[in-house]
């Protein structure tokens, strides 16, 4: 492409005598705060972060970043967060195709000094049209364990195992 058809396609895209003159001074500005005073910004813009400054980010929805809860800890199964609580998932022994109903406990990888929540749900092996089968809780959950028992609801007929997923939402 000639330079004069540059010209052209810029003057077309971008408007005849472009850039213009405060375009031209903004891109000759030398330095970030030659360019701030340029656009009349001040000290505004200036990288300026944390707590107490008046422009925090943090400050967009009026709680300080520390307000918000964090993960503190981590191990297998379980999250430990900034506010005190656990919240810990766990599986318990597969059982089943034979059709008994029993119960277990499931011993949860740290201990509580109070649980706030606890759901239990079942894993099937596969499909099952013979019978339902179902875990549930057996009693309160403990501090250091949960006990679940499973039911099925022909007993004898049940041709795949199950086990049991317990959700546990607790504090240290």
């Amino acid at each position: 492409m000639q330079p004069a058809g540059l010209k052209a396609a810029l003057d077309d895209r971008l408007g005849a005598g472009s850039p213009t003159a405060f375009a031209k001074s903004a891109l000759a500005a030398v330095s970030a705060t030659a360019t701030r005073a340029l656009l009349g910004l001040g000290n505004v813009a200036v990288l300026n972060t944390g707590a107490g400054n008046g422009i925090d980010a943090d400050k967009l929805d009026g709680l300080e970043g520390a307000a918000y809860i964090r993960i503190v800890a981590s191990g297998p199964n379980y999250v430990q967060y900034s506010d005190g609580r656990v919240e810990m998932w766990l599986k318990g022994v597969a059982a089943g195709g034979d059709g008994s109903e029993a119960a277990q406990a499931i011993a949860y990888p740290v201990a509580l000094s109070q649980v706030l929540d606890c759901q239990v749900t079942t894993q099937l092996s596969g499909a099952n049209t013979d019978s339902d089968i179902w875990y549930q809780l057996a009693g309160e959950p403990g501090l250091n364990s949960v006990s679940v028992q499973r039911q099925v609801s022909r007993s004898g007929t049940d041709p795949i195992t199950s086990l049991p997923r317990v959700r546990i939402i607790g504090v240290l």
